[in-house]
């Protein structure tokens, strides 16, 4: 079970970190938006976590004689899920603190710059405030790795309870 849950977490962490930095390197060639990156980042977590389904399955057809156990499958898809997750969080953080240590500081821009001259003059001093506080929450590398690595994790164990439910055995139908 360690040689799938390595292989199929590894697969998964390649694709994930791969992706996340085309992501920002097409952002930052383009000068996309934040709002555009983050959108990005979102397929890049599914399909990197779609190897948990793949490392399920070869694990059942494989090493259980074609059956898995829902709580098994999820445990190995869970523990497969913990490589992607670290390795995104990781280099996130990586590249919020150390790559481009102004990501926050373009952020922030852009939101400010979103929220418009609508509001009164009191409310808008309030939201910007608030858009301050946030971010310097953000800024914190282990507040930033701890919110992307629960992120992926909860992708990853939507995917892992799909996954369980899809490969468990089925009974049989009558006919």
């Amino acid at each position: 079970m360690k040689r799938t849950v390595v292989r199929f977490g590894l697969y998964g962490a390649l694709v994930e970190v791969v992706f996340f930095f085309i992501s920002l390197i097409i952002a930052g060639v383009t000068k996309a938006n934040y709002e555009v990156l983050k959108i990005n980042c979102y397929p890049a977590i599914i399909v990197s976590l779609s190897f948990t389904y793949f490392g399920i399955r070869y694990y059942r057809d494989h090493f259980n004689n074609g059956t898995i156990s829902f709580n098994k499958a999820l445990a190995l898809g869970m523990l497969i899920v913990l490589i992607p997750a670290v390795c995104f969080a990781f280099s996130d953080a990586i590249y919020d603190t150390i790559l481009d240590p102004h990501f926050y500081d373009g952020v922030e821009q852009a939101k400010i710059k979103a929220l418009g001259q609508s509001d009164s003059a009191q409310d808008l001093n309030a939201k910007v405030a608030t858009i301050k506080s946030q971010l310097n929450f953000y800024r914190n590398p282990i507040v930033n790795f701890a919110i992307m690595f629960i992120t992926v994790c909860f992708f990853g164990f939507l995917i892992a309870v799909f996954s369980a439910l899809k490969l468990k055995p089925q009974a049989l139908k009558s006919v």
